[in-house]
């Protein structure tokens, strides 16, 4: 069985250096979803940190995953929650996006930072409002310094909210007096 084992994961890392893959096996097999393919990479030391070109991590990818077991896994792995990208989007940014509240709950508990920007000047609450992510927001609101930040254009999450049409976000966002 060890052996079926390693040669599953040399194959995986075979395949992807011979198709000049831009991500490592490790991005490939979260992307999948591919738990048993994870665990062997992880036993046998693939990088959780390793970045594809533009800086994403495996947990970047997991962020997308509406399984928050992956994030658990990579996290558990040592993969750095503050990790961010070439434009400057963290795992964080990106669960946010998504909507995933899970897996942005354990970004969180691990260290992950409700207040960094992006290279646009936005939080992960801007994305969260923009994209009507009710229960991301709700989770940022409390650990996001400024919640009425203003991002490079000038506008704030509440902005965002607003011009998507997402009047319960935009009032739960709007200032208090």
């Amino acid at each position: 069985m060890v052996a079926i084992q390693r040669l599953a994961v040399a194959f995986v890392l075979i395949t992807s250096v011979a198709a000049g893959a831009q991500e490592s096996a490790l991005h490939q097999a979260v992307e999948k979803g591919d738990r048993a393919i994870v665990e062997r990479l992880l036993a046998a030391r693939a990088d959780p940190n390793a970045r594809t070109p533009t800086g994403e991590t495996p947990l970047h990818y997991a962020a997308f995953a509406h399984d928050a077991w992956f994030a658990r896994r990579l996290i558990e792995a040592g993969a750095d929650p503050r990790a961010a990208n070439s434009a400057g989007e963290t795992p964080l940014f990106w669960s946010a996006l998504e909507g995933n509240a899970a897996v942005a709950q354990l970004l969180l508990a691990h260290g992950a930072d409700a207040n960094a920007r992006d290279a646009k000047g936005n939080l992960a609450l801007h994305a969260a409002a923009h994209n009507g992510e009710l229960a991301v927001v709700r989770l940022l609101l409390g650990r996001t310094k400024q919640p009425q930040a203003r991002n490079r254009e000038g506008k704030t999450p509440r902005d965002y909210a607003l011009a998507s049409g997402h009047e319960d976000i935009a009032q739960l966002l709007a200032p208090r007096r």
